[in-house]
């Protein structure tokens, strides 16, 4: 059908700017073959799509257009449609085409509530789509994008509104490379602010127990503040999504909180190690637990930070694990430790006698505090072979406070890190009971 063009209404709209030049070949188009593609408007004439072909038909002299007529519910549904339809065309301006994908994205939102979201570390969200509300995962999939893209897209129209000068960019790349460099300054001066306040209460603590993230708080201390460093890095195994898998185990029957995708090794382990390595003293020992399945993972970040591996792993070997699925399974009974050092050789073992395999019983589901806890005697064992009273650790990853509570028994200095609050009070409260745990 057709209506007059000075019967269609135009309200505010996405699109602010039109290419003049764009704008007359579609008008030189249009008077050469005609209008293929309808004005798009509502039961009020209101216009809901085709702004664009709407000024190209006034430039090429019309009087009439050619419109589809649509039903429209309320302004959210006319909002809605307009947005899809606008983002779905190639001739935006980047700055249009990321304004549109947030404004659809919040719209959306508005309406089926946003998502439910997990902790995760370092600011990780896992999002659950529209039965929890509605997430990233379902605007990709409304408007064809991928969750990567359009997450980047709705970090950008974020920092836009906090820094406009990013609009003057030529392309989407570089106003998000400029955003990265914006948000790593920014990241500096939190750190800073970081330092300070950690500063002012650090004082001469012989055991501090810091909650916090890892990567913020790790940059705040001196090189080689440290003599040793004996750390549980998360292992990259999903062990979030063991509970449908094992039901009947011990540290996933008790719920796993943490972050534990295999990109945890590249955007968390990564980065802690490497300040690991700056904060430890020449020849210092580091220990760290991690899957079997990550060997080669986890080795390379720690050759890349710049430690020296020794590349037979110690093996802690579980004396009382149980095999619980003992028709389909071997029974996993044993746990891997990198042994490191910063540079080579490593400063010299204690005088105990020591195999590169071990015993010890793991703990029951019962006295445990933390699903991927360690035992106490076993820590004391790793810390009196690399250290002397009165020396200082570290454990970035620090759980429910074995390690501190190991150092404490045998008269270390330590500090450990723990991201979840849950956790960390677990481990303050370890610490402050004051009576050596031996198990």
């Amino acid at each position: 059908m057709k209506i007059k063009i000075d019967q269609i209404t135009v309200n505010e709209r996405v699109r602010k700017l039109f290419d003049s030049d764009k704008l007359q070949q579609l008008a030189d188009s249009i008077k050469q073959f005609g209008q293929i593609q309808p004005i798009i408007i509502d039961q009020s004439n209101q216009l809901i799509a085709g702004e664009r072909r709407l000024r190209a038909c006034q430039l090429a002299g019309m009087e009439e257009v050619e419109v589809e007529r649509r039903e429209i519910k309320d302004d959210w549904e006319r909002k809605a449609i307009e947005l899809e339809e606008n983002i779905c065309r190639e001739d935006l301006t980047w700055q249009e085409e990321v304004r549109a994908k947030a404004e659809l994205h919040s719209l959306y939102q508005e309406k089926f509530g946003e998502t439910v979201s997990e902790g995760g570390h370092g600011g990780k969200r896992v999002e659950r789509g529209k039965d929890g509300g509605w997430g990233i995962d379902d605007t990709a999939e409304l408007i064809g994008d991928s969750h990567g893209g359009l997450s980047q897209d709705l970090q950008l129209a974020r920092a836009i509104l906090d820094n406009p000068a990013l609009l003057q960019k030529e392309t989407k790349s570089a106003a998000f490379k400029a955003m990265s460099v914006m948000r790593e300054l920014g990241m500096k001066r939190e750190i800073a602010e970081v330092f300070a306040s950690i500063s002012e209460k650090r004082g001469e603590q012989p055991i501090e127990i810091i909650n916090g993230d890892s990567l913020l708080i790790l940059p705040t201390f001196p090189d080689e503040s440290f003599s040793f460093c004996i750390t549980d890095i998360p292992y990259g195994i999903g062990m979030h999504d063991m509970q449908d898998t094992f039901p009947n185990r011990g540290d996933v029957r008790q719920g796993v909180e943490f972050d534990d995708s295999k990109e945890i090794l590249d955007t968390v382990v990564q980065p802690v190690m490497k300040e690991i390595f700056r904060l430890l003293q020449e020849g210092s020992h580091c220990y760290v637990f991690f899957a079997i399945a990550r060997y080669t993972k986890v080795r390379a970040i720690l050759e890349d930070a710049g430690f020296w591996v020794c590349p037979t792993p110690l093996f802690w070997i579980k004396n009382n694990a149980l095999n619980l699925r003992p028709h389909i399974m071997y029974p996993i009974n044993y746990e891997p430790i990198f042994y490191c050092s910063k540079y080579y050789p490593p400063r010299p073992l204690s005088s105990i006698q020591k195999l590169s395999t071990f015993e010890h019983p793991i703990l029951s589901g019962v006295t445990k505090l933390h699903p991927a806890e360690k035992p106490i005697p076993l820590l004391e064992w790793l810390i009196t072979n690399c250290s002397e009273p009165k020396e200082k650790g570290i454990d970035p990853f620090l759980g429910a406070g074995s390690f501190t509570k190991a150092c404490q028994n045998l008269g270390r200095l330590a500090v450990g890190i723990e991201l979840d609050a849950t956790w960390w009070l677990a481990a303050k409260q370890r610490s402050e009971g004051g009576s050596n745990e031996d198990s």
